[in-house]
């Protein structure tokens, strides 16, 4: 096994070393670990590597490489909602008293770097390097394969997942494949995994990774029309459906149903139709498929024989959030409270594990922060209108805006934020160039 902890420490290695020769390929290289490798903790001589002193390190490394190359002004458009969403939310978590604020500070500074530093990066470099975007393409079909074959290979190993496991071993993490691979009962007969986390940190990550990336391949399939990619996105389907989070199945149908009304191509809904109808007649031949698609509808969580939270459940978690914010409805507990909650007293009676982005909004910010939130979201639907003018790129990125949401409602927010802004960075300048590209004249590289 050690061979797998060299392996990790000459993948960081070839990033760091590329970062100054071929800042593309480290950046790609880096979004490949981010998908294969659960875990960066690693010790470097005296300095112990995060997510975020790597980021910084990269941020640092791009800025000083961009004013070398003289190549222009660097870009805010995208990343300034964020940063006046991060700023609002710290803001009113001064006038709260629930949490220490040294916690608080701690909480937003990792999320706030987590989430803008390497969208900042992608979005600058897409639009002023014409290469960089396919760059990260390859490296999301290559990783997003490699684990989703992974993921195929850990529905016959009854739970056990040795890579994740020898790695949170060798961290001194909790062995999640543990928690939820063996004591979750299977909700598929072809599968003997409860849920699967595949090479990530948890099923519900590897499941919000493959409904973001689902948007990224039938983006690819529309304007290609490759069947490799549609390949891929049955592909990606089908790593939903066995990952056990049953949420993913729901965001991607709730999405591209937006997408369907939005676009309005009558032979994409057409085709759609068909596969809905081809997929209805497989899961009502299929005892086990019938039961777990029929527990979305089981408002109560009694009619279906499928373990998990029901919509009477969360009915009864918000009622509980409202009870622990009624001395202070406006800003809530403090920023990062439920985490906090979490740390030092574990799970909530009621409330759980916060499995709701609403819950977790609520107790830490209030009705003002809930407001904060949905402003914010507001900004990104414009956002996608002022910069751009196409029908399907706009459809896009508010697809993805719509499964971050509906995932995030469904499982709850637990860093999720910082993968949605990493595609819809990627996305949006992917889009945008284009656009510039068209009304200069230029050439645009397929």
């Amino acid at each position: 096994m050690e061979i797998i902890i060299f392996g990790i420490y000459f993948f960081l290695f070839t990033i760091f070393y590329n970062l100054f020769f071929n800042f593309r390929l480290s950046i790609s290289l880096y979004f490949s670990y981010l998908i294969l490798v659960p875990y960066i903790d690693l010790r470097i001589g005296g300095l112990t590597l995060s997510y975020n002193i790597v980021d910084v390190f990269i941020l640092s490394v791009f800025l000083f490489q961009f004013k070398k190359s003289k190549m222009g002004k660097l870009n805010f458009e995208l990343i300034i909602p964020f940063l006046i969403f991060f700023c609002s939310l710290i803001f009113i978590a001064l006038f709260t008293t629930e949490v220490p604020f040294k916690f608080d500070i701690n909480s937003w500074r990792m999320t706030l770097l987590s989430t803008c530093v390497l969208p900042f990066v992608i979005w600058n470099s897409s639009l002023y390097d014409s290469k960089f975007s396919n760059y990260i393409k390859w490296a999301l079909i290559i990783s997003v394969s490699i684990a989703g074959l992974y993921a195929l290979l850990l529905t016959q190993l009854n739970g056990v997942n040795l890579y994740t496991s020898f790695l949170a071993n060798y961290f001194n993490k909790s062995d999640v494949a543990d928690i939820y691979g063996n004591a979750v009962q299977s909700r598929l007969s072809f599968s003997s995994a409860g849920k699967i986390q595949s090479t990530m940190i948890h099923p519900m990550a590897w499941t919000f990774l493959l409904c973001v990336t689902f948007v990224i391949f039938l983006n690819q399939y529309l304007e290609y029309k490759n069947k490799i990619y549609l390949f891929l996105l049955f592909f990606i389907v089908f790593n939903i459906l066995i990952s056990g989070v049953r949420t993913g199945i729901g965001a991607v149908a709730i999405g591209y149903l937006y997408f369907l009304l939005r676009y309005r191509k009558l032979k994409i809904i057409f085709s759609s139709i068909l596969i809905v109808l081809l997929l209805s007649i497989v899961v009502q031949s299929n005892k086990n498929l019938s039961n777990y698609f029929s527990s979305f509808l089981d408002v109560k969580g009694e009619k279906s024989e499928m373990n998990g939270s029901s919509i009477s459940l969360r009915l009864s978690q918000l009622d509980g959030a409202l009870s622990e914010i009624e001395k202070s409805p406006l800003v809530g507990k403090g920023y990062s409270w439920n985490g906090y909650y979490q740390k030092t007293r574990g799970d909530h009676p009621v409330l759980l594990a916060f499995e709701s982005l609403i819950l977790s909004v609520l107790c830490n910010s209030g009705f003002i922060g809930l407001l904060i939130w949905i402003l914010f979201f507001l900004y990104l639907f414009h956002l996608n209108r002022k910069l751009l003018r196409n029908k399907k790129d706009i459809c896009m990125l508010d697809l993805l805006i719509i499964i971050y949401l509906t995932y995030t409602i469904g499982t709850g927010e637990y860093g999720y934020m910082a993968i949605f802004a990493v595609f819809y960075s990627y996305l949006f300048a992917r889009f945008y160039k284009e656009r510039i590209y068209k009304l200069r004249g230029y050439k645009i590289l397929k």
